[in-house]
């Protein structure tokens, strides 16, 4: 990483805090300064998204390899915000292979090896970002794939009559692969030299094969999640109807923890979801039909 001026600072800080103002505070924002692309926000939450970035780049170079905005500098302000400066890399009109560019980098991110140690989601722990959860976003920083498990079977719970007709989601035993779970097409472009260009980083982590092909299948890829092998196809109905039971309860944790048990509260008793809900099986039935 290079070295910024204490005046280079300042600016980026000054430009930032213009840019929360004009759109509000955020756990995380984006803005250009100068030659510089920009991030700011909770310095937890891109810790990260700058872990991610720095093993995306340090992976082997191969031709199907992505460009990476270069990591340029890093600082905290003090004051509960972190900012991250990267390359503003100049991006030449979406070609009409875009969509093959984007499958592309999904086959290359899904090839990447676990890092030792590392058990689920992002680099460094934190919340996985998928279009599965409520707001696109976990609820629980979950410890494990066995935890996630717990948290999928307790949602297929409350489905109607608690789930009865859906068989329980396994996950422990599928590969952890990298993907990017938000293939908007925002998130990928092409320098001037026509090399594609993978941004949106936040959204990437290590999940099991039956997310990355409900990512696949939401952004018609399905094809693409055949062609990697994924497991899962069989759940995709009933992810999708767990999901939407996620989206519609009043407490996205279900009343458990990161560990996918029930939640205690201090006073040793155990915590209850104030709502229940649950879907009809018609709803299941539907989306096989839309």
């Amino acid at each position: 990483m290079l070295s910024l001026s204490a005046e280079m600072e300042a600016a980026i800080v000054a430009a930032c805090r213009e840019h929360q103002v004009q759109h509000g505070r955020r756990r995380a924002g984006y803005v250009v300064v100068n030659q510089y692309f920009v991030q700011y926000g909770e310095p937890a939450v891109l810790a990260h998204s700058v872990k991610m970035r720095l093993f995306l780049a340090s992976s082997e170079p191969r031709p199907d390899k992505p460009r990476i905005p270069q990591l340029i500098h890093r600082f905290d302000n003090g004051q509960g915000t972190a900012y991250v400066v990267l390359e503003h890399v100049k991006l030449a009109k979406s070609p009409a292979d875009l969509d093959k560019r984007i499958a592309a980098v999904v086959t290359w991110l899904s090839g990447l090896q676990i890092p030792p140690g590392h058990k689920l989601g992002p680099l460094g722990g934190g919340l996985i970002r998928h279009a599965f959860f409520d707001g696109q976003e976990a609820p629980l920083p979950f410890e494990s794939v066995e935890a996630l498990e717990r948290y999928v079977e307790k949602g297929r719970t409350k489905l109607y009559k608690h789930g009865q007709g859906v068989d329980p989601i396994s996950l422990r035993d599928e590969r952890l692969l990298c993907t990017q779970a938000d293939l908007d097409k925002s998130h990928f472009g092409v320098d001037e030299a026509g090399r594609t260009v993978l941004m949106g980083l936040r959204s990437i982590s290590f999940v099991p094969e039956t997310f990355v092909r409900h990512t696949l299948v939401n952004a018609k890829l399905a094809t693409l999640a055949d062609c990697l092998g994924l497991s899962g196809e069989s759940d995709m109905k009933a992810m999708a109807a767990i999901a939407h039971v996620l989206g519609m309860t009043a407490d996205p944790s279900l009343g458990l923890d990161n560990q996918g048990k029930t939640a205690k509260r201090d006073d040793g008793y155990c915590f209850r979801p104030c709502l229940e809900l649950s879907v009809d099986l018609l709803f299941i039935s539907s989306i096989g039909n839309t």
